[in-house]
């Protein structure tokens, strides 16, 4: 059911308890990052290498994920399209019993 034209979804806005949870987290928010200096030197190296991506997440934001493709696509995105809508296989290209969609 869409909600009415000119008013809210959430009318009481974000619950009260999270901005008091957030509030008191942000207080130890010095302490915990105090914390995390010292375990980087750590003599366990799992625990150096977490502190250490702990604060470099917190500093400079989580690196984006990239992905690279140096080959030849087998389809292009309208060959797959144009198979899902005739019903043949992505896979194989069987075809099933349909008529062909064009466009």
């Amino acid at each position: 059911m869409p909600f009415e034209k000119g008013k809210s979804g959430n009318p009481g806005g974000r619950p009260k308890e999270v901005a008091a949870v957030r509030e008191l987290a942000k207080k130890y928010g010095p302490a915990a990052i105090e914390r995390l200096v010292t375990l980087m030197s750590s003599e366990n190296e799992r625990t150096a290498v977490a502190a250490c991506q702990a604060l470099l997440d917190r500093g400079y934001g989580k690196p984006h994920a990239s992905v690279e493709h140096s080959g030849q696509l087998a389809m292009t995105y309208d060959d797959v399209v144009t198979r899902i809508m005739n019903g043949s296989s992505i896979e194989t290209g069987d075809t099933e019993d349909s008529e062909p969609v064009t466009h």
